[in-house]
């Protein structure tokens, strides 16, 4: 019998390959996952402010409107995709909120059109393949028109020469077959 690393439950492991079993369940494993990803958050943030602290003898010799002005200067300079980093890091805190708004209304848009990117190239191929299935259908026909085996292709083959003639000839089969036998 083990001891659960997160409930403190006793529980027998199931033998597996691989590490040793160290949660009573699954609900326990993700528990602790869970705390850990937290821990490691914390860890981080705290990591990113005494950097930001020990860093802070340039930066605070500054007055913050400075800061914000050369930061916005060099705004231009910097690519759209590095910004964001920017306000997770918290070294640019003073940004303009309305920026990173509009830098996120034009990533949601991109992501927008990239998916009905995405159905549109469905879309087209969709069409692609019933054109192609279409075409093979009316080569499948024409081979059988072609074909002067059967009394339909000929009748084909008679239209494409002369639609006006053949026409009047399958309008005068047709009144002769609706005729009542005499």
């Amino acid at each position: 019998m083990k001891q659960c690393k997160e409930c403190g439950k006793e529980f027998q492991p199931v033998p597996v390959r691989g590490t040793e079993q160290m949660y009573c369940s699954k609900t326990c494993q993700s528990r602790a996952a869970r705390k850990r990803h937290e821990q490691r958050m914390l860890d981080k943030m705290k990591n990113n402010e005494t950097q930001e602290t020990q860093s802070s003898g340039l930066v605070g010799a500054l007055p913050n409107a400075q800061r914000s002005t050369e930061f916005s200067s060099n705004l231009n300079d910097v690519q759209r995709e590095n910004v964001p980093a920017a306000g997770r890091g918290r070294p640019f805190a003073d940004i303009d909120s309305s920026y990173l708004e509009r830098y996120y209304e034009e990533k949601i848009s991109n992501n927008f059109y990239k998916l009905k990117n995405e159905a549109l190239e469905k879309r087209v191929l969709d069409l692609e393949r019933e054109v192609f299935d279409l075409n093979s259908e009316l080569d499948k026909i024409e081979e059988d028109s072609n074909n002067d085996d059967n009394m339909l292709g000929s009748i084909m083959t008679q239209f494409k020469k002369d639609p006006v003639n053949t026409a009047n000839f399958v309008s005068s089969l047709f009144d002769n077959l609706k005729k009542p036998n005499q």
